[in-house]
């Protein structure tokens, strides 16, 4: 075995067993972590350049060589990994690059070399019988490789000199000197690892075999070192020492590895009357009473033997001695040595009130517990009355729906009746109709008969056709009207053979009327409508010719001011009118002014000019009731 495989199987060896004490041994940190990391990476590499030393068959050395790019590829990474957080660097784009671009740069070059090893390097056996390899120049990969070994290798050097600047503005020598090794060590590994891994590869000498790994061994050492062996542990030491000095309301002594006083927090000095000066390198044992089983507890201790809490008393200058129990323990080191001791005095008569207060807790935690249970049971019990109030409340909904129902059915069923009632009102009208007009038949046909006929025939044709329209509506005892006045101008247009070359404008608002508003008005809006067609455009007037060359009547009916306004306009002869009302009143026109008058409460009012206006106004009451 050449000496080169022998430093290759030893690098294997430091590395590894670098790598099991800081798992076995310190405590689990993002920086042990990362050394651990690091030196297994370095560790696995060197035990495949080893094996591949030991064979002579080239399909090996390839096999071989895939397996070490897991650590040869690894190594720089994790490395710039560990100083970045053993410097705690706190700038964004280094730590994004370390955490980001770099981890995809080592799995490109992984999974490139895995696929085809050659486009990184080649393998040939020295006559001394080890395999040196040179670097494909021609390829992009080496590029790749040797960019992404420079980015780690400047960024671990700028994360190390800032770290190096930053402690020697402090006051604390180890950090100086810890961060002082580590930038040292740096550039002797970067200067080895820059000459055997790329500088000579690359300008294709093959005096030297691959010596990364042996390059690796300083950096390991000064990694090592600091971290190890310049451990800050007295830092943490003082930390809990200051922690106890302030905070802690007890008496704790804390003594070196001479078990002598190293410091006394304030609660401790204050107890015994001294001062920190006075108490520092003096013997414990002078301020408790039993002094000698605290020495022989000391030494127990010391020797890792079980200690028992010891009762005693404390021994203040100038005051009458304290009750205290007292605990010893032992402090040790990452090596297991010994740096000190503690010894903590709890004050027995706050221990002893303590006792009592726990007593008086549990007592009174037995009888809330009771008192719980009283509640459970009274809540149980309400709970059951609620249940049982519940079941009457859905009782009597039940029963209120039913009788719910039976109103509603009961409503529908009178609905129903008034319907009838009004069908049958209108059949009853329309057989009273049919009498008259078969009676007028078979009279001689006289004046007073047609105006017998007109009056009776007509205004009972007017009243059928309202209950008509009434129980067809879906409102029982309420009519919109307007609906009504289209229906009913429909149905007189057809009637009356004057009335189609008539142009109708009709001008409504959605208003309803009560069945005692709706007839008398119904039978206003016919007469109305009838004596325009029926006067407004005379035939055999040659001077008469309306405004705009047609025959046109408008219909309106709206509310205004809590006042309803029926409204039928014509563009015809117009009347002759005497102080505001028409010179001939006939029949029609009566009975307008009566059912206005009588029924409706309202006034009705003329108007002539091109034509003729009648204008119905009335209120919503119906004389003799109050206002719906």
């Amino acid at each position: 075995m050449s000496t080169y495989v022998f430093f290759t199987f030893s690098a294997f060896l430091l590395y590894f067993q670098a790598a099991l004490y800081f798992l076995l041994v310190l405590p689990s940190t993002r920086v042990n972590r990362s050394f651990v990391a690091t030196s297994l990476a370095l560790a696995w590499m060197s035990l495949f350049l080893f094996l591949f030393h030991l064979t002579d068959q080239p399909r090996l050395v390839y096999l071989y060589d895939r397996m070490a790019v897991f650590g040869w590829a690894l190594f720089p990474w994790l490395a710039s990994l560990l100083v970045f957080y053993l410097s705690q660097n706190q700038q964004k784009w280094i730590g994004r690059t370390l955490h980001f671009f770099l981890p995809l740069m080592v799995m490109a070059m992984i999974i490139r070399y895995q696929y085809h090893p050659e486009s990184l390097k080649f393998f040939y056996r020295h006559a001394s019988g080890i395999w040196y390899f040179s670097a494909y120049n021609q390829s992009v990969w080496v590029i790749v490789a040797s960019l992404y070994n420079l980015i780690c290798a400047l960024l671990s050097i700028h994360m190390s000199w800032k770290w190096t600047n930053t402690t020697w503005l402090g006051t604390n020598n180890k950090k100086k000197l810890q961060s002082l090794i580590v930038l040292i060590t740096l550039l002797l590994f970067t200067t080895l690892a820059l000459l055997s891994n790329l500088i000579i590869p690359l300008l294709g000498s093959s005096s030297m075999p691959p010596l990364v790994h042996l390059a690796a061994i300083p950096l390991i050492a000064g990694l090592f070192f600091p971290l190890v062996l310049l451990n800050p542990e007295t830092y943490l030491w003082k930390s809990i020492s200051s922690l106890f000095i302030r905070r802690i309301h007890q008496l704790v002594m804390f003594l070196d590895h001479n078990t002598t006083v190293d410091s006394v927090n304030r609660h401790g000095l204050k107890l015994l009357g001294r001062t920190h000066s006075q108490m520092v390198d003096s013997d414990p044992a002078l301020y408790f009473s039993d002094g000698e089983t605290l020495r022989s507890q000391l030494s127990r201790a010391a020797t890792n033997m079980p200690t028992k809490p010891l009762d005693c008393d404390l021994l203040p200058l100038n005051a009458p001695a304290i009750p205290v129990s007292l605990s010893v323990v032992k402090v040790n080191d990452s090596f297991r040595n010994i740096v000190g001791f503690v010894i903590v005095a709890t004050d027995r008569s706050k221990k002893e009130a303590l006792c009592v207060q726990v007593a008086e807790r549990i007592r009174m935690e037995r009888e809330l517990r009771t008192l719980q249970k009283n509640l459970e049971k009274r809540v149980e019990t309400r709970r059951r009355e609620l249940l049982e109030t519940n079941d009457l409340l859905k009782n009597e909904m039940w029963r209120r729906e039913k009788a719910e129902e039976q109103l509603l059915a009961d409503m529908q069923k009178k609905e129903g009746l008034l319907r009838e009632i009004h069908h049958r009102v209108k059949n009853s009208i329309q057989i009273t109709v049919s009498l008259i007009n078969m009676s007028f038949c078979e009279l001689s046909g006289t004046q007073p008969d047609a105006v017998l006929h007109s009056l009776f025939g007509q205004r009972l044709r007017d009243i059928s056709f309202i209950h008509e329209y009434l129980y067809d509506s879906p409102y029982i005892g309420k009519i919109k009207f307007s609906h009504f006045i289209v229906k009913a101008t429909n149905e007189l247009r057809g009637l009356q053979l004057s009335a189609r070359d008539v142009f109708f404008r009709v001008q409504l608002e959605e208003e309803e009327l009560s069945i005692n508003q709706a007839i008398p008005c119904g039978i206003i809006f016919y007469e109305l409508l009838a004596n325009s067609l029926k006067f407004a455009f005379p035939d055999g007037k040659n001077n008469f010719r309306p405004a705009n060359g047609r025959r046109e009547i408008r219909v309106a009916f709206y509310r205004k001011n809590g006042l309803f306004f029926l409204e039928v306009q014509d563009n015809g002869a117009g009347l002759t009118m005497i102080n505001g009302m028409p010179e001939k009143k006939g029949v029609g026109l009566r009975l307008v002014e009566k059912l206005v008058n009588d029924d409706l409460g309202g006034r009705v009012s003329y108007r002539v000019k091109e034509g003729t206006l009648a204008i119905v106004e009335f209120g919503n009451k119906e004389p003799g009731n109050k206002e719906q």
